[in-house]
């Protein structure tokens, strides 16, 4: 693991594909803008943090980029 790079949350708004509205904190690490883990940054999926979803709470969810519609900071 990478202790150099730094942690900061961005709490967030995922709207999926399949119409699920899922809140959670994102790890900005050295971002700046919620848009920036999109634009700037190349891996396929997206980490969210402190999800409760489906019955589940403070759940991790790894969501493709590909199934968001959009990502609304809180």
């Amino acid at each position: 693991m990478d202790t150099d790079t730094p942690v900061n949350f961005k709490e967030v708004i995922v709207k999926t594909v399949d119409g699920d509205s899922i809140r959670g904190k994102i790890n900005m690490g050295l971002e700046e803008r919620v848009s920036d883990l999109f634009t700037k940054v190349e891996t396929q999926f997206v980490i969210l943090f402190g999800v409760s979803h489906k019955g589940g709470h403070n759940k991790t969810l790894f969501i493709n980029k590909r199934n968001i519609i959009y990502v609304e900071p809180v």
